[in-house]
Formats: structure tokens, C-alpha cells, sequence
């Protein structure tokens, strides 16, 4: 039996860039927004009855932990909240608010329902964690080649649908080419 090493880099990479995989499985499948259906795919299994899974776990909550004892994660202005979760189980949860914060939470408490205004972080570090994990190797590379459900979907014109062929990697990367905005006064390219 093979046995596999997770550190808490290690589990954090698999995350970023499995998360992005299960929304764009089921990106511009219909003509309108928001995307009708499941969002998410259906697990065969639960992730917890995988060993591997509590080991990873422990091992991001003790590198969480280390990171704001020793100074590696600010401690001073930060606070976060994160969740890792399937479609049937909240696999893990950790969150910090920094002391000067505390009281400006709107509902006073931080948990997976806070708002937070992240802005575009999450794309960066799935680019990022892609550049590290492939360097340059696919950024060329249709996103079809990748998702290849996506280049079975229905298109009618470059104003309403995406011709998911057409787009790289490194042009939905930077934000050149890809989702329309789901907004119903402005139609935009992303």
C-alpha cells in the first residue's frame, strides 16, 4: 500500500488548486446567470473516511497555529476564516481575528458566515500556486484541455457565451478572456 506525505504546504497547494476545478466544471454550462444545479460534484465517498485526510488536517491546523505564535502570519491586523468542505461535510475549520478587529465584526462573531471583502485573492493564489506547481509548462493551454466539459458548451455569440476553445489558461489568468459578469445591467468580459 502506498503511503503519501502531506505537510501543511503540501495541503494548502492540493486545495488551491483543486477548489477552482469544481466551480469551472460547471462554468457557462447554460445561457443565463446565475448557473442553475449543483455546484458542486457529488463525492463517491466521504472525504473523512479517506486516513490521509485527518493527517493533512492536523498538520494545516498545527502550521496555522505555529504561523500566529511565531509571527509568520500577522497577528496585528489579519483575521480570517477558513473552511474546507464537500458537497456532505465540513472537513475543516480555523479562524483568527486580530485583537484590534474584534469589535468590528457586524455580527460579533467570526465563523463561516462573516463577510469578508476579499477582492481577487483567491484568483491570485490559485495563478500562483499553478506557476509554482507547473512553472510555465500549460499556461498556453486551451482551458478545454484542462476542463474538457467546458468545450461541449453551447455557444451562440461573443457578447452572451464564451467559445471556451479560444481562451488559454494564461488569458483567463490575467483576466483577458472568460466569464461575462453576472450582472444584469452590464454584460463584461472579463
Amino acid at each position: 500500500m502506498a503511503s503519501f506525505v502531506y505537510d501543511s504546504s503540501t495541503a494548502l497547494v492540493l486545495f488551491l488548486l483543486v477548489s477552482p476545478l469544481f466551480q469551472a466544471l460547471y462554468a457557462q454550462t447554460a445561457p443565463n446567470c446565475p448557473l442553475s444545479g449543483p455546484v458542486y460534484l457529488a463525492p463517491i465517498k466521504h472525504f473523512s473516511d479517506f486516513s490521509a485526510i485527518p493527517e493533512a488536517v492536523s498538520a494545516f491546523n498545527n502550521s496555522l497555529v505555529l504561523g500566529l505564535e511565531n509571527g509568520t502570519l500577522s497577528t496585528a491586523n489579519t483575521s480570517f476564516h477558513i473552511t474546507v468542505f464537500s458537497a456532505s461535510e465540513v472537513i475543516f475549520e480555523f479562524n483568527y481575528i486580530a485583537p484590534p478587529t474584534k469589535d468590528g465584526l457586524t455580527s460579533g462573531i467570526l465563523d463561516r458566515n462573516t463577510i469578508f471583502r476579499t477582492g481577487s485573492i483567491g484568483k491570485l493564489l490559485t495563478v500562483y500556486s499553478l506557476l509554482v506547481s507547473t512553472r510555465l509548462n500549460y499556461i498556453n493551454d486551451p482551458v478545454t484541455s484542462w476542463v474538457p466539459e467546458l468545450a461541449a458548451t453551447h455557444y451562440d455569440n461573443n457578447v452572451n457565451t464564451v467559445k471556451w476553445g479560444d481562451i488559454s489558461i494564461k488569458a483567463l489568468a490575467s483576466h483577458l478572456a472568460g466569464v461575462r459578469d453576472c450582472n444584469h445591467f452590464l454584460v463584461l468580459v472579463m
